[in-house]
């Protein structure tokens, strides 16, 4: 199986095998190659054999590459750009399949900030292992951070997460 970012680059790779299959990563879709037509028509699995998207993505993502300085700054700013369409005082990062979570505060609902970073560089500072990919999740409701950990892949998700605080009185 070969990974690709996007479409036109599979369109444009040469000397494909017969019912040679790629994962195009911005669609998340799986292709295979027919010699016949020289096309790449969309591939889904049938069989024995069924792969959930998240069990896809552990086998694929490892292949990727880390982000690079450039990659990540986009990261930070698709970050900011999701903070901003959703507005909220408390975010969480959140790691089922690592066992992981770490809840943000923004500092202006505090009566002193408490230091200088932003939530976008300290939120990928937390990221264990090597940043793969950071994206949107398809509804837009949070934002989907893949890491590469001891040659597994984990995926992170950071969301909005007011409604799941709740402050009482002592």
């Amino acid at each position: 199986m070969v990974t690709v970012p996007n479409m036109r680059t599979l369109q444009a790779m040469k000397n494909h095998e017969n019912g040679e299959i790629a994962l195009v990563e911005d669609t998340k879709r799986l292709y295979r190659y027919d010699q016949e037509s020289g096309m790449w028509d969309r591939y889904n699995p049938e069989g024995g054999l069924k792969l959930s998207l998240l069990e896809l993505n552990k086998t694929a993502i490892p292949q990727l590459p880390t982000l690079n300085e450039k990659e990540i700054e986009k990261g930070k700013q698709l970050l900011e750009e999701y903070m901003g369409a959703h507005p909220d005082d408390y975010y969480l990062l959140l790691s089922n399949g690592y066992k992981y979570y770490t809840f943000f505060i923004k500092d202006n609902i505090l009566k002193e900030p408490i230091g200088k970073a932003t939530i976008p560089e300290e939120l990928l500072s937390c990221i264990p292992g090597e940043i793969k990919s950071i994206d949107l999740t398809g509804d837009g409701g949070a934002v989907e951070i893949w890491s590469g950990i001891d040659d597994t892949a984990y995926e992170f998700y950071f969301f909005k997460y007011g409604e799941g605080v709740i402050v009482c009185q002592q």
